[in-house]
């Protein structure tokens, strides 16, 4: 760590391999997302919904972002 300035805050200097983890972290938290929407959730409204209307209910819910 260094000083910055006249205040006497300290600032982080982030390295390489802490920038590379937090990438692989968001990376992987992509992952779950998207496996979510689009393996899981499709087959839990299949299961709760009634056939008809089904896509309703999963537009309805990409829609709002769940």
């Amino acid at each position: 760590m260094r000083w910055h300035g006249l205040i006497g805050r300290r600032m982080r200097t982030f390295t390489g391999w802490y920038l590379a983890r937090l990438t692989m972290y968001g990376f992987g938290q992509t992952a779950l997302a998207i496996s979510f929407t689009v393996l899981i959730l499709p087959t839990r409204v299949i299961d709760l919904v009634p056939a008809e209307s089904k896509n309703t209910y999963l537009g309805l819910l990409s829609l709002t972002g769940l």
